[in-house]
């Protein structure tokens, strides 16, 4: 904040001066052709000389100014596009120092705009036992669960992955597996529409045909 009280002091004091130089001259200027009015010849020639030194002054005045524009231009274009000025040496130490404090500041701000994970909700995810869960994926390795809970009671019963659930557990039956008729009807049909189905996959949805695998099991655990 001084350094920027400072610079505008600073500007202010210049503007100033520079006024009261071009208010001196004009006034000179002034005395000067009142005083040689009345002499053609020499008010001729002083016009002359004053326009061939604004001219002067303009063409100087702006060959500065684009010569200054150019290196601008031409340091700028030097400079990557994915260029962060985040050294020391590559600013001054104030502007170095300004440019980090406000790094320190989006740092903090983002991070406290950042949502907590229990806090965030994305259609077929959920968060339980602080794990993120995708219920497809979820819901797809209940059928390996079950293809080995089946293989605790006979291993030689295998799954053709090329065939339709309901003949895996026709298997089952046949084999003598005992289970739930009704509960795998319901867990087939489940199954099998979340798996084509292209839409995710709610958190309700998720919970309710869990609770129904878990059923599914406990009717074959408490025949095993």
């Amino acid at each position: 904040m001084r350094i920027k009280i400072l610079s505008v002091s600073s500007l202010l004091v210049f503007i100033t001066l520079e006024s009261t130089l071009v208010g001196v001259c004009g006034l000179d200027l002034f005395i000067q052709i009142v005083s040689i009015k009345n002499d053609a010849s020499a008010l001729t020639k002083f016009l002359f000389i004053l326009g061939a030194a604004c001219l002067l002054m303009i063409i100087a005045s702006v060959t500065i100014l684009s010569a200054r524009k150019y290196r601008i231009k031409s340091a700028l274009s030097r400079i990557p596009r994915n260029y962060v000025p985040i050294n020391e040496m590559d600013m001054p130490r104030t502007l170095f120092q300004h440019v980090q404090k406000k790094f320190s500041e989006s740092a903090s701000i983002r991070a406290a705009l950042k949502p907590l994970p229990e806090e965030m909700h994305v259609d077929g995810y959920g968060r339980y036992d602080g794990r993120t869960v995708y219920f497809k994926t979820a819901i797809s390795k209940t059928l390996f669960v079950l293809i080995e809970t089946v293989s605790l009671r006979d291993s030689r019963i295998s799954y053709d992955k090329n065939k339709r659930l309901e003949s895996y557990f026709q298997r089952l039956h046949t084999n003598n597996i005992p289970f739930n008729e009704d509960i795998a009807e319901s867990y087939i049909r489940q199954y099998e529409a979340f798996a084509a189905h292209p839409n995710e996959v709610t958190e309700f949805e998720y919970l309710d045909f869990m609770k129904l695998f878990a059923a599914l099991l406990q009717s074959m655990q408490t025949t095993f």
